[in-house]
């Protein structure tokens, strides 16, 4: 892949992206969608986060070396992270001791308005 431009830190997808890795620790699944059906546009928008896009990679690694290069090993999410539409970006991180998966990483790109 080409380089792309730094990505910025945003408040507001940090929000959206902390919210859906503890809930996927908590109630034991993997998925972008919630149980319930949400999606990341839906969790973007409900902590005030005005996108003309988002994208939505997740893992299952236990370290942050391992989740980046999972990321980075996956075509479609090497595109996600690549594209230099994206100018925005928070990554979660959450542990839960007997859950399936054990820990949750969670990435979410952006372009605001």
């Amino acid at each position: 892949m080409p380089p792309a431009p730094p990505l910025r830190w945003n408040g507001a997808l940090q929000a959206a992206v902390s919210g859906h890795s503890r809930d996927m620790a908590r109630r034991n699944y993997f998925d972008h969608r919630s149980p319930e059906g949400g999606t990341v546009s839906e969790r973007a928008a409900a902590c005030h986060y005005r996108f003309r896009m988002v994208g939505e990679p997740r893992r299952r690694d236990r370290n942050v070396a391992s989740a980046v290069q999972g990321w980075v090993d996956s075509p479609s999410h090497c595109q996600n992270m690549m594209n230099p539409q994206f100018t925005e970006v928070a990554v979660a991180c959450v542990g839960q001791a007997g859950s399936q998966w054990g820990t949750y990483w969670t990435m979410v790109l952006g372009r605001g308005k």
